[in-house]
């Protein structure tokens, strides 16, 4: 829920049959249990279609931008084989490299941000299928985390 995306501190409780997430205001949200097998991941993952773009940049100063100016809305942009971050009418330079035709790829913060600030290690991997198919997030270092992070539509006003 939005409540608990935007909550500091979740802490999970889990009894036998349940799990809750409680918010640092003391409600705890309940979550229902699934009784069917997880879903084999590698087979979703070997399913997606071919990463077009890869951004490798430093995790933490993606986190500290995302963390400053804590935008609705950011875009992760290739162009000329160097990475950025838009935020509103801003195009923040990233150190870092990127492989593909120029694209802009939009997606919520409550979203990028966990996937990018729970990676392992210094520098972390966006693999970009295009602005329509979920990105891949993990370690440059340790590929073994993987997090799916899925795309939004474009603002209206900046269209790319």
């Amino acid at each position: 829920s939005a409540r608990r995306r935007r909550t500091t501190t979740v802490t999970i409780e889990a009894g036998e049959r349940s799990v809750g997430f409680q918010l640092t205001d003391g409600t705890v949200l309940p979550c229902r249990l699934r009784t069917e097998t997880f879903p084999d991941h590698r087979l979703m993952l070997d399913a997606l279609p071919s990463v077009t773009h890869r951004v490798t940049v430093g995790k933490h100063q993606v986190v500290r931008v995302l963390e400053q100016r804590a935008p609705e809305l950011v875009g992760v942009r290739v162009a000329g084989n160097r990475p950025s971050l838009l935020i509103g009418d801003d195009d923040v330079a990233l150190d870092g490299t990127a492989t593909g035709s120029d694209v802009t790829v939009w997606f919520d913060l409550t979203t990028l941000y966990p996937a990018v600030g729970h990676a392992i290690g210094s520098d972390v991997l966006l693999d970009l299928r295009g602005p329509e198919q979920p990105a891949t997030v993990r370690s440059a270092d340790d590929g073994d985390l993987t997090t799916l992070v899925m795309p939004r539509r474009a603002p209206e006003r900046t269209k790319s």
